[in-house]
């Protein structure tokens, strides 16, 4: 027959033989330093708010509603972890469907039954639990591509490395599994399992390298932009263009100094130089009169012609160094830049991960 563990009396008579088992254990604690206890000893006034909710479970219980109940009994067994409640909350998710809650919840009734001599506790929970465990479904998580620091849930409960690729029962339903390692983007993904026995292998996909932005010294970032020409390759094309029209000038002037060195050869050397025995011919240059026009046509583009050669070679000169150096300066030159200071970017990006709760962190400055 069913013991009845809905009675307040039989809460009482738990604590009791707790104490019972513990005094033994407590004088022994004394000479070594420790103390080991089957339960946690209730905080003030914990036990009455336990009472009140362990009550409206039951009441909530008897009347079908399994899912209201399993929350009282929770809560109650939060306030004060008793024996007798966590036998409520097992039948309770057991009749809710949360078979692997509800036999992981009857082996623990086994051990603290058994460490507190209440054997018929222990036997009913060993029973309960026997009979549930052929109807547990499993999931065995592979990890396949396991990185430092690796960190697996399902549904808020951290997954050890011990448990990879072990057999874990789960309750049926949707199951939330998450994967977060430092630098990689987090992963999550809900899936679905069946109610009754059966093993679901799952495996934990590879995490992609998170996005890192290096972060910036001071309250500003600086951004230098290079388009076009700058301001040297402006310089160089225009120095290199003036050197191109005084040399193009220069070469002009010494064409007409070449025009006027052939006028002057083409003066007839006699007339010169019978003109100069004159002696109003004989100064230079020579009056401009036509007595003396001969030599003075002769002196006059000769003169022409020296100046004109001596203007064209420096323009040629001058224009082919300003042509070099504007060249030098032009390729040597940079592009364009474009400087423009954003206020106030000092920050990273950083992948974060909660049992909860997985992305991406902005921190820095803003």
């Amino acid at each position: 027959m069913r013991p009845d563990w809905h009675s307040s009396n039989m809460r009482i008579t738990d604590r009791r033989a707790v104490l019972r088992a513990l005094l033994p254990l407590a004088t022994l604690a004394v000479g070594l330093g420790c103390l080991v206890c089957a339960e946690r000893p209730a905080m003030a006034g914990d036990i009455a708010a336990a009472e009140v909710l362990f009550n409206d479970g039951q009441k909530l219980f008897d009347a079908g509603k399994i899912h209201e109940a399993c929350e009282k009994f929770q809560e109650s067994y939060t306030q004060d972890p008793a024996i007798g409640t966590m036998i409520n909350l097992a039948r309770c998710h057991e009749k809710e469907g949360k078979t692997a809650s509800a036999w992981a919840e009857y082996k623990t009734v086994e051990t603290l039954a058994s460490r507190t001599n209440q054997t018929q506790r222990q036997q009913y929970a060993r029973d309960e639990a026997a009979k549930l465990e052929p109807t547990l479904h499993q999931l065995v998580l592979n990890i396949k591509f396991p990185v430092e620091g690796l960190e697996i849930s399902r549904n808020a409960t951290t997954v050890g490395k011990a448990l990879w690729g072990e057999k874990i029962p789960v309750d049926p339903g949707d199951v939330v599994l998450k994967a977060a390692a430092p630098g990689k983007i987090a992963w999550s993904q809900t899936v679905h399992l069946a109610a009754g026995p059966g093993v679901d292998h799952f495996d934990i996909p590879k995490l992609e390298d998170a996005p890192v932005v290096a972060p910036k010294e001071g309250g500003q970032t600086v951004v230098i932009t290079s388009t076009g020409f700058g301001t040297g390759k402006i310089v160089g094309l225009i120095v290199a263009g003036a050197g191109v029209v005084a040399a193009g000038v220069g070469g002009g002037v010494l064409a007409l100094a070449f025009s006027e060195g052939a006028a002057r050869d083409k003066v007839s050397a006699t007339d010169v130089k019978a003109q100069l025995l004159i002696p109003a011919c004989q100064t230079t240059p020579p009056p401009n009169t036509d007595q003396c026009a001969a030599a003075h046509s002769k002196d006059s583009h000769n003169t022409a012609s020296t100046n004109d050669n001596k203007i064209a070679v420096g323009l040629m000169i001058g224009g082919g160094a300003m042509l070099i150096g504007g060249l030098v300066t032009f390729f040597v030159s940079g592009p364009a830049e474009t400087t423009k200071k954003v206020e106030k970017t000092t920050f990273h990006v950083v992948p974060s991960w909660t049992p909860s709760q997985s992305g991406l962190s902005v921190v820095g400055t803003f």
